[in-house]
């Protein structure tokens, strides 16, 4: 079989299907399911216990209101509470009863002003993001991380998280922060059909991404998979699919490959800075057509750019040479010339294995 299926509003753009995961690749998910799933319930049984912890504090409360007023009950002469005018009885259990719903539409006020708030601050590190003033986003999100009660808000941060830090090239970290942010919402139905529109599969989407940038391309087809399966009206399957054909090939050195996803890509296809330089690049050294111009362009782009021109030498070491060596020279030249400086080396080699 095959992971296939285009997301809703996207154009498949010709492409040809990813072979399934292996038995292995799955079981590896699994394990991984697993681990993240046992987090998340840790993390639910400490709310949990907070939420019954004010309970009982909200409990010891009413009960220490009838402690007090239980001498007015009993009156100066040992009467019995029963023998309490009915006014006051009213007058008592209503006060409680609207101290009840008080108490319960200030907790429904204040989660939604938290929400909104949380919703600003992620909005507002998205923008320094954006900005490329990493440091404030990360401090934005860290914030929510601490702050936030909404699982959808903490998981949210984390792929903020996962995304500056692959940005930095830091890719073991933007890999904890996506399993961080997983395991926030798995078990937990109503967390995960309220996320199950965008948060979650792009979470397990920057998964794949990672997975096949590394080069385990049989779990980030594993990561797909799921995508396909649990995420079917996902907007951004294709996308997703896209980023992650095209670096797994990158990784792999099928460049021809890599060409053709690119060549293919529609026009339309809303993806980052990175990913769409990842893709000219491709096109500017593995592509005999492809306009002297473009090399400049892109050579006098990544000189300008430290911060990208490091993710770029990070994600695809050998296409970044390429260009580093000057805007006509080609992938293919760095390849002749890697070839012959491993055969220039080989004697020596073999004569250091015989010592």
């Amino acid at each position: 079989g095959f992971v296939d299926g285009t997301g809703a509003g996207e154009s498949a753009g010709g492409e040809v299907p990813l072979e399934a995961p292996s038995r292995e690749a799955h079981e590896a998910l699994e394990r991984d399911q697993g681990a993240r799933g046992a987090a998340g319930t840790k993390a639910r049984g400490r709310r949990i216990g907070a939420l019954v912890a004010a309970w009982a504090v909200l409990a010891a409360g009413v009960f220490a209101c009838l402690e007090i007023l239980a001498p007015v009950g009993r009156g100066a002469h040992g009467a019995s509470a029963d023998e309490l005018p009915t006014s006051l009885v009213s007058s008592f259990g209503g006060g409680l009863f609207s101290l009840v719903v008080l108490a319960m539409g200030g907790l429904v006020v204040a989660r939604l002003r938290r929400s909104d708030r949380a919703g600003a601050r992620l909005q507002a590190a998205t923008r320094h993001a954006a900005k490329g003033d990493l440091d404030a986003a990360v401090a934005v999100y860290r914030e929510l991380l601490v702050g936030a009660q909404n699982p959808m808000t903490k998981a949210s941060a984390h792929l903020g998280l996962a995304d500056v830090a692959e940005e930095r090239a830091s890719f073991d970290e933007a890999l904890r922060e996506v399993d961080l942010g997983i395991g926030l919402l798995e078990g937990q139905k109503t967390w995960r059909a309220a996320a199950s529109d965008i948060l979650l599969p792009e979470l397990h989407g920057a998964r794949a991404w990672l997975l096949a940038r590394a080069g385990r391309t049989d779990e980030a087809n594993a990561e797909l998979a799921l995508v396909a399966r649990d995420f079917p009206t996902y907007p951004f399957a294709t996308r997703t699919r896209h980023r992650v054909r095209l670096v797994a090939a990158v990784t792999a050195g099928d460049l021809d490959a890599a060409r053709d996803l690119v060549r293919r890509r529609a026009p339309e296809m809303p993806l980052s800075v990175r990913d769409e330089l990842l893709g000219d690049l491709v096109l500017a050294t593995a592509d005999p057509t492809t306009p002297e111009g473009e090399r400049e362009r892109l050579a006098t782009d990544l000189r300008e750019d430290a911060r990208l021109a490091a993710w770029l030498a990070a994600v695809a070491p050998r296409l970044a040479g390429a260009l580093a060596g000057g805007p006509s020279v080609r992938l293919a030249e760095v390849a002749e010339v890697e070839a012959a400086v491993a055969d220039e080396s080989e004697p020596g080699a073999a004569r250091a294995r015989e010592v």
